[in-house]
């Protein structure tokens, strides 16, 4: 999981280098509110459980943090196309 490296010098120093985690909870309440709720709930819970994970199993944290993108960039194409479908019957007045 961790890398551990020991560099010698002036005196033992050990550098432990983690794996990067991306943070998707911002994105997460922004898709849920703006956009698509139904896609943005999941995304929050897959984004909370990437955070919860970050020091324990990065591996894992990954994956979900993976799940919590797509999901937001699929909660942001229905919400950005629904609000321009409806932009569009609204400039057009066409009725259902």
């Amino acid at each position: 999981m961790y890398q551990r490296k020991t560099y010698h010098g002036y005196g033992a120093v050990q550098i432990t280098s983690a794996l990067y985690v991306p943070n998707e909870m911002k994105l997460s309440i922004f898709t849920t509110f703006f956009c698509c709720f139904c896609l943005g709930i999941p995304a929050m819970i897959y984004s909370s459980e990437a955070n919860g994970l970050k020091h324990v199993d990065p591996y894992r944290a990954i994956s979900k943090a993976k799940t919590a993108r797509i999901l937001n960039v699929w909660a942001m194409i229905i919400g950005f196309n629904s609000i321009a479908i409806a932009a569009y019957f609204a400039i057009c007045h066409v009725d259902l």
